[in-house]
């Protein structure tokens, strides 16, 4: 059950992330929302990997290992794609000037 609910609000994260950005110019808009979704694409391909390890480690209850380290890695993928987007669309932007 703790699966279910923590993949349905990745998503909705993720819906609310691109509403959120649709605000702005498009190549803006849809660069972050690629940024969300292959955050999320990553995190749940990694989610089970990194709780089996977590729980060899630590004992705490397997629903909270799972959404602490859900969040995690979602939540670091998708600043390191923030951060790199930012900086070469810096770089891209000062070339075409």
């Amino acid at each position: 059950m703790i699966e279910l609910c923590l993949c349905l609000t990745a998503v909705l994260l993720t819906i609310f992330l691109g509403r959120f950005s649709a605000r702005g110019p498009a190549p803006i808009a849809l660069a972050r929302m690629l940024i969300a979704i292959f955050s999320l694409l990553v995190t749940l391909r990694y989610w089970f990997l990194a709780c089996r390890w977590a729980s060899e480690l630590e004992s705490a209850s397997a629903g909270i290992i799972a959404a602490v380290i859900f969040w995690l890695i979602f939540a670091a993928t998708a600043f390191t794609l923030d951060r790199l987007y930012d900086t070469y669309s810096e770089n891209f932007e000062s070339v075409q000037r």
